[in-house]
């Protein structure tokens, strides 16, 4: 928890797990429970924490574009990627119609209008 403290400290903001690795819980009926399926006990994973965007001030255009950039291409964070590009839409930084022309390039299973 501090460590989590030191991070919101930082300007950083817990986005989401990329990956976590679990186990079964140790129990009377464990031999019966499918180990791939019945694993509740996180031991490791991989957390992603981004830069806090509630102030849009405070992060740079070039912040915003990498933010974007990765939040596409690493985190799988499309809802992300468009709030970064709504961002440099409002600092004028990008066309108005980017945002859009964003989500239909991505796949249909993405959106709701496929």
């Amino acid at each position: 928890d501090s460590q989590i403290k030191k991070l919101d400290e930082l300007g950083l903001r817990f986005h989401k797990f990329l990956f976590v690795k679990s186990q079964q819980v140790a129990n009377s009926q464990s031999a019966r429970l499918r180990r791939r399926m019945v694993r509740s006990q996180a031991l490791d994973g991989d957390a992603v924490f981004i830069r806090d965007l509630r102030d849009p001030q405070a992060v740079t255009e070039h912040q915003l574009w990498s933010l974007a950039l990765l939040a596409d291409a690493v985190f799988g964070s499309y809802d992300l990627t468009v709030h970064c590009l709504d961002l440099l839409v409002a600092h004028h930084n990008l066309d108005p119609v980017a945002p859009q022309t964003y989500v239909d390039h991505l796949p249909m299973h993405l959106r709701s209008d496929g």
